[in-house]
C-alpha cells in the first residue's frame, strides 16, 4: 500500500525530526524515488527545529538541501515556523 500512495503523489514530503536526523530519515522513500519515479519531488520537511541548537539546524539543512530541496520547520500555538516556505515551495 505504501508504494501505491507514492506512485499516485506528485509531491512527497518526508518529515524528518531534527533531534534525530539519521534514525528519521527512511532512505528507502529516497532509493524508492530515485530508482522508480524521477519524475516525483520529494521534498525533505526538518520538523523540530526550536528543538535543537541553531547550528545542528543549520548543518542538517545544508547537507540535506545538498541531496534535496529541504525546509525548516517547527509548529506552535501561535505560530509555525516553515509554514510560508513550504506553501511557496509547493
Amino acid at each position: 500500500e505504501f508504494y501505491k500512495v507514492l506512485d499516485c503523489s506528485d509531491v512527497v514530503l518526508h518529515v524528518i525530526d531534527a533531534r534525530d536526523v539519521p534514525g528519521t530519515r527512511c532512505r528507502m522513500v529516497e532509493t524508492h524515488i530515485a530508482q522508480h519515479a524521477k519524475h516525483k519531488h520529494l521534498v525533505f520537511v526538518l520538523n523540530k527545529i526550536d528543538l535543537v541548537p541553531n547550528w545542528v539546524a543549520k548543518r542538517w539543512i545544508g547537507e540535506l538541501s545538498a541531496v534535496r530541496p529541504t525546509v525548516a520547520f517547527h509548529a506552535k500555538l501561535n505560530g509555525a515556523f516553515g509554514k510560508g516556505a513550504l506553501i511557496s515551495l509547493l
